[in-house]
């Protein structure tokens, strides 16, 4: 046990050592200021992207489902070869969601989370313990995870896993 946890935590300070990273692909070469730079650049390239997007879309985004559409035209590219991610998401669903809506959606879709789980809560303090209370409980915590994964996938673009969620909010509501 001990041995996993120093190991783990040898892997972290390697991952955010500050020493700089530099790569050099054909003509081009990339600095990065830590490895860590260096391995998130596609996700640290997405919130650029999503930035230049926002300062022509401030209100109201691109427009729902257009991110792919609009992403060549946005696309932040200055610290990695564009070759190597040929991806066109943001991989975070708050990122997608703001670029697609704007700061109006953001908000919109945070009140429409956060009421069921406020809803959720009140009720779960509210309730005598039983089947009832354990079910909002279990809402509760996969909401929580929901919402922490949601800062590193576009969690809500899969079909399948959107259904599961809103089915576990209409059970527990």
């Amino acid at each position: 046990q001990t041995e996993r946890l120093r190991e783990t935590a040898e892997r972290w300070c390697h991952l955010l050592s500050p020493k700089d990273v530099t790569v050099t692909q054909g003509d081009l070469t990339y600095h990065y200021g830590s490895l860590l730079a260096y391995t998130e650049r596609f996700r640290v390239a997405q919130y650029y992207t999503t930035l230049k997007i926002l300062r022509e879309h401030p209100l109201l985004g691109v427009g729902f489902g257009n991110f792919s559409r609009v992403f060549p035209d946005y696309q932040y590219a200055e610290n990695y070869d564009t070759r190597e991610f040929a991806i066109h998401t943001t991989d975070n669903m708050y990122l997608m969601v703001l670029a697609e809506t704007g700061s109006l959606g953001l908000l919109a879709t945070m009140v429409m989370l956060g009421m069921p789980f406020l809803a959720a809560l009140r009720g779960w303090q509210r309730h005598p313990p039983g089947p009832s209370r354990d079910l909002l409980l279990a809402f509760l915590a996969s909401s929580c995870g929901v919402f922490v994964t949601m800062l590193s996938w576009d969690l809500f673009n899969d079909p399948t896993i959107r259904i599961t969620f809103w089915m576990l909010t209409g059970l527990a509501f």
